[in-house]
């Protein structure tokens, strides 16, 4: 049996990035009433229904008339007219099961509050105003990874251990001496107790040291020293 994982991450916009949410935002709700109000008056006035891939057919004639939308992905306002279309689907399958004694909900339009989410299609992920789902950027990336790598530790009995890695390379991973380094320095050679090897070595040491697996190293340590 498949199982399917969803990861939630917390965003921390600056103002900057912020204001570009809410605009996109604001630009996928103005383009989603746009296009229900072209199928409420199309079938009102001229009695033709409007569908998905007429409208997904639109986007690039809209993005020369309003050319702010060219600012947005395509799959981003895709997933617009998608969403009005599943709103329809769900419509149209209330009035064929009909609901006694119920009012038939019409899709309807969308207040500011009402529309706080777009979906980057490319990747899956969802940006949730609400929830400050992130999806954007290197620590986005770099933090999905973590929480994938701690799963599949997981799943295959070992220990995940998170380390803060900086300073990691500025000091001797054999008895903790500061030993500054500039990034042109790719050995280590620690003046207080002899430890002589590759910089990125001595780091992984440190890191291991940090994560409580010093007692594993040890032996390792003893052949390098001078």
């Amino acid at each position: 049996m498949k199982v399917r994982r969803a990861y939630l991450y917390r965003l921390y916009p600056d103002r900057g990035q912020s204001n570009k949410l809410d605009w996109t935002l604001n630009r996928c709700r103005e383009l989603y009433n746009a296009a229900l109000e072209e199928r409420r008056e199309a079938y009102r006035m001229c009695g033709i229904s409007v569908g998905y891939y007429d409208q997904k057919r639109q986007l690039p004639a809209i993005k020369e008339v309003r050319p702010e939308y060219k600012q947005i992905g395509s799959q981003v306002l895709q997933d617009v007219t998608a969403r009005l279309d599943k709103a329809f689907q769900a419509f149209f399958k209330r009035v064929r099961q009909g609901v006694d004694g119920k009012k038939i909900g019409y899709p309807r339009f969308k207040g500011r509050y009402r529309y706080n989410s777009f979906t980057l299609s490319q990747t899956g992920w969802k940006l949730d105003k609400r929830l400050y789902v992130a999806g954007i950027g290197h620590d986005a990336a770099w933090g999905q990874f973590l929480a994938i790598l701690q799963v599949k530790a997981e799943e295959a009995g070992l220990v995940y251990v998170a380390v803060n890695p900086g300073g990691t390379s500025q000091h001797c991973s054999g008895c903790g001496a500061k030993s500054p380094k500039t990034l042109a320095d790719r050995w280590h050679t620690c003046t207080a107790c002899g430890l002589s090897l590759q910089r990125d070595h001595n780091a992984a040491l440190n890191i291991l040291n940090r994560a409580g697996l010093a007692p594993c190293i040890d032996g390792m340590q003893e052949s390098h020293r001078l």
